[in-house]
């Protein structure tokens, strides 16, 4: 199945990231890709994240229609550490990221899973 780029109008190329098949536009760097390969990704360490990955900008937020469904997507906050606002779809559970947003995302993971084994350390 095919996607095209609901920000740019050209198609999405299948490309695989910490070995999790998403969906690219070359053009804007946007990605849509399912919750549960989210999940995948938040679990996998195949690609260092570098500590100086920057927090995508905080642009005005623009409606973004879902490649799958073509229906509009809703805003949604995500992450504790380093909060993003991603696009879901309601309909297919499908998740569009900006430019930027799927590095921080996993950054933020991997903060988080290093401070609770610190906490787990001071513990013991």
């Amino acid at each position: 199945m095919s996607f095209q780029c609901k920000r740019c109008d050209k198609e999405m190329m299948t490309v695989f990231y910490e070995g999790v098949a998403i969906q690219l536009c070359m053009s804007c760097k946007g990605i849509y890709l399912s919750k549960k390969k989210l999940e995948i990704i938040k679990d996998s360490r195949e690609i260092d994240i570098p500590e100086d990955t920057p927090i995508p900008r905080n642009g005005p937020e623009v409606r973004r229609h879902c490649p799958k469904c073509d229906i509009s997507m809703k805003k949604i906050k995500h992450g504790n550490i380093r909060t993003t606002m991603i696009d879901f779809c309601e309909d297919c559970s499908g998740l569009w990221l900006d430019k930027g947003e799927l590095a921080s995302i996993q950054f933020s993971y991997e903060i988080a899973e290093k401070n609770q084994f610190r906490n787990q350390l001071r513990r013991a």
